[in-house]
């Protein structure tokens, strides 16, 4: 009897310790440009149309921002706020998204005193976009010691 209480005691240490308990981030870029996500002192490259994903990050409250490139091109860039930002993350398991995207707004206008002499100009305006999401699993709350 002893040595299956042993053998128990054993089997779950062992399912405790694998078990996956880390915090991820996941980083999907779906803008035009390719994104640098700065977290935790380390900088991720994030290539137009590429995911990258950050494992295993402890509870705590971290703050992130985002170096962006702009097309070649343009000739103005809006930033939206949330390219910067904090992260929270106080459970197990916790899932957080950062999803890229853009858009390439095209705007022109005429100046001209006659019809001979307008003169068209045409702006792009680059605009960089983060979308940012968290989700808990069921087990997220649990602690691991």
């Amino acid at each position: 009897m002893r040595k299956v209480t042993i053998l128990l005691c054993l089997v779950s240490v062992f399912l405790v310790e694998c078990r996956d308990t880390g915090n991820v981030i996941t980083i999907k870029n779906m803008a035009e440009a390719s994104m640098i996500f700065s977290f935790r002192g380390e900088v991720h490259d994030v290539a137009s149309g590429a995911d990258v994903s950050l494992t295993h990050v402890p509870n705590g409250t971290y703050n992130y921002m985002t170096i962006t490139t702009v097309p070649a091109g343009m000739d103005k860039w809006t930033p939206d706020k949330n390219l910067s930002g904090t992260l929270s993350l106080y459970n197990n398991m916790t899932t957080v998204s950062v999803i890229y995207t853009s858009i390439v707004q095209i705007d022109s206008s005429a100046a001209g005193a006659d019809t001979s002499s307008i003169q068209k100009t045409i702006t792009k305006t680059y605009s960089a976009y983060a979308t940012v999401t968290s989700s808990h699993s069921a087990l997220s709350n649990s602690t691991v010691q």
